[in-house]
């Protein structure tokens, strides 16, 4: 007697999702598949054969089994009509001696299907069962299979046993001998017997895929088949945390949003949230998705999950911050906050060391600061929704005197609160004056039609009080609607420039090596040979540095002293890369960015370091072959936590061009689209070029 068993599982899911059999039907001989109808073996052709079924159901699964008692490899290969279908070929399965078992599933068959054409490798004649199902789960998608062409014989053998990974799934078991089947194990239903000795049956919302046993008439080794397709249960997507404070004044509540697009977030500070019920948090406290989280001070974790009913938690994501008071005087410096309130008292002395950027001790410790830049941008004094005009964007720079170009202004471009925006990096000294905050206002832009390039969605332009040989540029973009892989080029977004030289961030450009996928570092003298990984809706800081531009030259290393011998017009902070048409001199690396130091600097020699100030780097042999220097332009990603994402560099250009300002916006390219978003704040701008590759901060 000859025995097939076949098994599809579907996996459990939460409490609310549910399988239930709409139909559960015979084909006969005539390819006539209905409830009550008597199995027959029905001919399929190679070149293929429709059977008829009852009408289905919008959006249900429906698999369709096929048996063939001889021992020849036949399968139905292929199925069409009502969607689409898979027919997997690691659920064919044979013995020679008993026959063979395939099969083919929709996971969601068009509404009013009844007709499906099947194709078979051989044409044969198959006993054929339907089942439709029903599921209340978003879709359903195939979770493991499992095939056996020699089963024990037994005249109790078992199903084909399945390691489940769903949460909520349908089982479909089958198997073929040569002995009736008349019975099947708990917890499997909806059995079904043909007269070819075959058995069928479906376990519904299950975690479990243990095999079960059938009951046949005699002993007989058997095939059988398991396949496993599970509910697709949705997650809530990761948290984000909005920028928070390094410092805070305790008259001034400091927090931070949380954000996961699910409607709750279970937050926990020094300790992991849960929630096994959701949205009700079992460990943590509930917030609503979006809200600000007021933050202790002292040094904290604060822990955050998403939660939503009927979807998987979120990760746990978790961040650090050490948030303490800030102190009253910096090196004889008024500080305050940009909305004009004070932040508090500073104890301890000054050092009078500003131009390394000490500050003296903060509560005993002493504290090193950023050296100060020469540019702050503060959008305040703007009304939000305005176009920036070139009067009111004076007001709003600090430091060394600019000014804004009024040909360049784009009604595109406007004052914006619409995102919450954060603090600096750092603190800001500009004229005495100490800042840590952006202010109430950004930049915003929407791209308005899709005849235009991004250019008229807007930018402004600073020149600088005079050109410089290298400047660098910090601000924070959040573009929420950019996504990847639209064939979308989301634009060359702000950019330090001189004369028609520039470097710029561009999100998902066009082409390049991350096309319509990536941020990428494009400047005149060439661009990136690499991309860094943009996600939508991200907060970014980006920190840029542009240097002006020469020809590569030869230089000549001394093992005597770190001063290298070349004709060149370096400038103090500058990035450089060194290469060679034989070995490099000993303590240099390929591929690797040197900064130039003030030490030593003149038109016939210079010197190098790791880090800008750095200690200069003396070699230990003079390499080989010629030693070729080329000036490097760069940039550093930063996420919303003030941790660098990654740094990209490219060769600056080759002509003689000093830097003259800083472009805000969308200074090019950019979505063709109607609706796109793009919000900027935080502008710095550094004319002296100061830079770390390896920090968020200027």
């Amino acid at each position: 007697m000859k025995r097939l068993l076949i098994l599809f599982l579907f996996f459990c899911s939460p409490a609310w999702a549910t399988f239930t059999v709409v139909h559960q039907e015979k084909c006969n001989t005539s390819g006539a598949c209905a409830s009550g109808n008597t199995a027959g073996s029905f001919s399929i052709a190679t070149t293929g054969t429709a059977i008829t079924i009852t009408s289905t159901g919008s959006g249900n699964l429906v698999f369709i089994s096929a048996v063939n008692t001889g021992g020849a490899a036949d399968y139905i290969t292929a199925a069409s009509g009502g969607g689409s279908w898979t027919c997997p070929s690691t659920l064919q399965v044979r013995n020679s001696s008993i026959g063979s078992i395939s099969g083919c599933y929709n996971y969601a068959i068009t509404n009013g299907t009844t007709s499906v054409t099947l194709t078979s490798g051989v044409t044969s004649g198959y006993y054929l069962i339907v089942w439709e199902v029903s599921f209340t789960a978003s879709s359903v998608t195939l979770d493991v299979l499992g095939t056996n062409g020699s089963n024990t014989a037994s005249s109790s053998p078992s199903g084909q046993a399945l390691t489940l990974t769903g949460s909520n799934d349908i089982i479909f078991q089958i198997i073929r001998d040569s002995y009736t089947m008349s019975a099947i194990s708990s917890p499997y239903s909806n059995f079904l017997a043909t007269a070819s000795t075959a058995g069928y049956a479906a376990s519904l919302n299950t975690t479990s895929g243990t095999a079960p046993t059938w009951t046949a008439a005699g002993s007989q080794t058997s095939v059988i088949a398991a396949v496993a397709i599970e509910e697709v249960v949705p997650t809530c997507a990761s948290p984000v945390f909005g920028l928070f404070p390094k410092m805070y004044d305790s008259s001034l509540p400091q927090g931070t949003t949380v954000t996961s697009g699910c409607p709750y977030d279970c937050i926990s500070f020094n300790s992991a949230p849960a929630s096994s019920s959701p949205p009700i948090c079992s460990a943590g406290t509930q917030i609503t998705d979006g809200s600000t989280v007021t933050l202790p001070v002292g040094t904290n974790t604060l822990e955050a999950m998403g939660v939503q009913s009927g979807y998987v938690n979120s990760p746990v994501v978790t961040i650090v911050y050490n948030i303490q008071p800030v102190l009253s005087a910096w090196n004889g410096a008024t500080v305050k906050a940009i909305n004009g309130a004070s932040l508090g008292t500073m104890t301890g002395t000054s050092t009078g060391q500003s131009s390394t950027g000490y500050y003296g001790q903060w509560n005993g410790t002493a504290s090193v600061l950023p050296t100060v830049v020469t540019n702050f941008i503060d959008m305040h004094g703007g009304t939000n929704g305005s176009a920036p005009g070139a009067t009111d964007l004076a007001t709003s720079t600090y430091g060394t005197a600019g000014t804004w170009s009024t040909a360049s202004a784009s009604t595109g471009l406007t004052y914006s609160n619409t995102y919450p925006l954060g603090n600096l990096l750092q603190p800001v000294t500009v004229s005495g004056t100490v800042y840590n905050q952006t202010g109430t206002l950004g930049l915003g832009c929407v791209s308005s039609n899709s005849s235009v390039t991004a250019t008229y969605c807007g930018h402004e332009e600073f020149i600088a009080a005079s050109t410089v040989p290298s400047a660098s540029a910090g601000f924070w973009i959040y573009t929420p609607n950019c996504n990847a892989n639209l064939s979308i080029d989301c634009g060359a977004d702000s950019a330090i420039y001189g004369g028609t030289d520039y470097v710029t961030v561009h999100l998902n450009p066009l082409s390049e090596p991350c096309a319509y996928n990536g941020i990428y570092f494009e400047n005149k003298g060439g661009n990136s040979s690499g991309c860094l990984t943009y996600t939508n809706a991200t907060l970014y800081r980006i920190n840029l540095q542009e240097n002006e531009g020469q020809a590569a030259f030869t230089a000549t290393f001394s093992t005597s002293t770190p001063s290298i011998t070349a004709t060149q017009t370096l400038a103090a902070n500058q990035a450089v890369q060194i290469s060679t048409s034989g070995t490099l001199p000993t303590g240099i690396a390929a591929s690797t960015t040197y900064y130039v130091l003030s030490t030593g600097l003149s038109g016939s020699a210079f010197e190098i370091s790791l880090v800008q100030g750095g200690a200069p780097i003396q070699v230990t042999s003079t390499g080989s072959g010629t030693q070729t220097v080329t000036v490097y332009n760069q940039m550093t990603v930063c996420n919303n936590l003030g941790v660098v994402v990654g740094n990209l560099v490219a060769p600056s250009y080759t002509t003689a061009t000093a830097i003259q300002g800083l472009w805000t916006g969308v200074d090019g390219e950019g979505p063709s689209v109607v609706g796109y978003n793009f919000y900027w704040w935080g502008y710095t701008l550094d004319t002296t070029g100061k830079f770390s590759a390896t920090s968020c901060i200027l």
